[in-house]
């Protein structure tokens, strides 16, 4: 049971870490008046803490919950490993979403106003939205395994196995 209440701790921190940064500093950063390229370049680097740190907890998440694990059905299997699903989210945000969006900004002169070819903008959009669909997945997945665990994991503590 120790694994379990490691486990939503975990759930909880990376999940409240994910949305705490969305509302309040990716919001407010558009909200003061720096400009736009100014306030992307900040956030940026928070970005890329918020996903290494995303793999540390979604990987160590499923690995508590693989050493935790009770019984085989196979929705508990998938509950034990969700998080993997946002340490992927995580991974292609780090390794290729950002690097892209970064390779643009450097392209355009350090922001993103600097492209002028249609081609790059468009680039910058997908991109863009690929990277907020990411982060929006992740932040999902973190809160749905903690939500699954807090509603699972007190019945399998009782004795009432009905859902794992």
């Amino acid at each position: 049971m120790r694994l379990d209440g490691l486990r939503i701790a975990l759930l909880a921190a990376w999940g409240a870490a994910l949305v705490s940064y969305a509302l309040f500093a990716v919001y407010p950063a558009f909200q003061v008046g720096i400009p736009s390229d100014q306030a992307a370049n900040l956030l940026a680097h928070g970005f890329v803490g918020l996903d290494r740190a995303g793999l540390v907890a979604g990987s160590a998440a499923t690995v508590l919950g693989l050493a935790s694990a009770r019984g085989g059905a196979a929705i508990g299997r998938t509950r034990v490993l969700l998080p993997l699903l946002g340490v992927a989210a995580h991974l292609l945000s780090l390794l290729w979403v950002t690097p892209e969006i970064g390779a643009l900004r450097d392209a355009a002169g350090g922001g993103i106003a600097g492209l002028t070819d249609q081609e790059g903008m468009a680039r910058f959009t997908i991109l863009h939205q690929l990277s907020r669909g990411l982060y929006l997945a992740a932040s999902a997945i973190a809160l749905s395994a903690l939500a699954w665990d807090l509603v699972t994991l007190p019945r399998a503590a009782t004795g009432n196995r009905k859902v794992t």
